[in-house]
């Protein structure tokens, strides 16, 4: 690693969402701002917190409820937005579901082939490799 780079280290965002199934449904979360898109919950990492930490607390802050995360769906590298966003799969272990924070207007579970709109595309791509269950972990660039 160059001296340059230490000196002025990249800054970018790490988000981390997580998918949660009931039966054959997923919770989606929909922003109460802009264009007020459907989501999987989750958000960005804080400064001193790990990305599993980040997932855990930001599906607890938008949707009252608690989750173990079981696997990464996901890691997904978003140069346009010098981001980085990690998708897990998540279980729910307690809590009761209602939009929790102030950024999500409504929490509710809906089909995974019949998702609501407006949804990103890059929203349906990563719902799109959870269904390929697959052992590793994809690697995408969005």
């Amino acid at each position: 690693m160059g001296k340059g780079l230490l000196e002025n280290p990249p800054l970018f965002v790490v988000v981390a969402l997580v998918l949660i199934r009931q039966g054959d449904d997923v919770l989606l979360v929909r922003q109460s701002y802009d264009q007020r898109y459907w989501s999987l919950p989750g958000g960005m990492m804080e400064h001193g917190e790990s990305v599993d930490q980040a997932a855990i607390r930001e599906v607890k802050e938008e949707t009252g409820l608690d989750v173990r995360l079981t696997r990464v769906v996901g890691i997904y590298s978003k140069p346009a937005d010098d981001a980085i966003a990690i998708t897990f799969e998540g279980k729910v272990v307690g809590g009761e579901l209602h939009p929790a924070a102030d950024d999500v207007s409504e929490c509710c579970y809906f089909p995974l082939d019949r998702l609501p709109e407006p949804i990103r595309d890059h929203l349906r791509q990563r719902i799109a490799d959870y269904q390929l269950d697959r052992p590793q972990v994809l690697l995408r660039t969005q």
